[in-house]
């Protein structure tokens, strides 16, 4: 629902925005609201079912279900050795710099490692429920800005260890 804040806080808001009491009717109302106010809540749903007992907001069934994506051939993951021209520590830059008789010159370099898998075909399902979407609220917008985050998925994470990384097809069926 939204990193740094915790889900029950979230329940005391969608109970502060409609009436006071607790029943089922409340929680529905509650569902309703996080609905609303929380696009991952409305395409994915969310147990919720958690804080005082009043206070719960149950379940929400999302139409959008995606499982776990698995390689089409087998993978080979490589962990390769990098380094860098500086040291963590200042001690080890002044031992360089400033070597003292009978003691070790300190570090110039610092290394590392690093896993990557030089090459992965990766397949994997999802599926949607025009049923379930009408009943969270799901609009023609949202879906469409959930085939808009599939296909930029990778976009704002680049790194050096997956920089080809790359949706290579996405494929509807209706």
């Amino acid at each position: 629902v939204e990193a740094g804040v915790a889900l029950n806080a979230q329940h005391e808001r969608a109970y502060a925005s409609g009436d006071q009491g607790g029943n089922a009717t409340n929680q529905a109302t509650a569902q309703q609201w996080m609905c609303q106010n929380f696009f991952d809540v409305r395409m994915f749903g969310a147990v919720m079912s958690t804080g005082k007992a009043d206070r719960k907001a149950g379940r929400v069934q999302g139409p959008v279900q995606i499982g776990f994506a698995r390689s089409i051939d087998p993978v080979t993951p490589f962990d390769i050795g990098i380094t860098r021209v500086t040291p963590t520590r200042q001690e080890d830059v002044d031992a360089w710099n400033n070597p003292k008789e009978g003691q070790s010159k300190g570090k110039e370099t610092e290394m590392g490692s690093k896993h990557i898998v030089p090459y992965g075909l990766y397949k994997g399902a999802g599926h949607f429920s025009a049923p379930l979407a009408t009943r969270t609220g799901v609009t023609s917008d949202d879906l469409a800005i959930l085939w808009r985050a599939f296909t930029n998925m990778f976009e704002h994470d680049r790194a050096a260890a997956r920089a080809g990384l790359a949706l290579r097809g996405l494929y509807v069926f209706t």
